[in-house]
């Protein structure tokens, strides 16, 4: 793309180029164009932005909301397996995925939002983002995560108070309790 854009100004300039030269921008201007497709729909099902059409790729899947889930699924794969989370990219894509179901219930209001959230997801994919940032949307993804643990707990412990007949009913109900202090003495 810049090598043709170069040999356009050329031509605009009426500067002479070696015709070697140009039959090598042809050509790579012939093979890039023919594999742009190709990693545009890598990027779209992979979320991998190894040239700029698989990064357009990319980006297409997350605004869709598929991108998201794709991301999480490979994370939630990683998790599962034992091998590295990257939390960052967990908190995007859950972010994401929350903002398409926002874009759909306010018929396109949250719009900007969901782009944004596209944009900064690219932004790590691209390892564009700062080490604070990135650390800071760690930590936001772990506190959100302990806020879920502790209301999932909370819901439990309602519903042993509200069924006490219930077998054992007891022995959880102090189980939870000591899981609910501990949890909220780490936060």
């Amino acid at each position: 793309d810049l090598a043709s854009s170069l040999v356009a100004l050329a031509d605009l300039r009426r500067v002479d180029l070696p015709p070697a030269l140009r039959q090598r921008v042809d050509g790579a201007v012939a093979t890039e164009g023919g594999q742009a497709p190709a990693q545009a729909w890598e990027g779209f099902i992979a979320g991998k932005a190894t040239t700029e059409a698989a990064l357009a790729g990319a980006v297409a899947a997350d605004l869709t909301g598929f991108g998201d889930l794709r991301d999480l699924t490979v994370e939630a794969g990683n998790f599962i397996s034992g091998d590295a989370v990257d939390e960052v990219k967990v908190a995007l894509a859950a972010i994401g995925l929350t903002l398409t179901g926002a874009t759909v219930m306010t018929l396109g209001s949250a719009a900007p939002a969901k782009v944004g959230a596209s944009t900064v997801k690219a932004a790590h994919r691209l390892g564009r983002i700062s080490a604070p940032l990135r650390r800071q949307l760690g930590q936001a993804a772990r506190v959100a995560e302990a806020a879920d643990a502790i209301e999932t707990r909370r819901a439990i412990e309602r519903q042993l108070v509200l069924h006490p007949q219930h077998a054992g009913a007891r022995v959880q109900r102090r189980r939870v309790l000591g899981a609910r202090r501990a949890e909220e003495r780490r936060l």
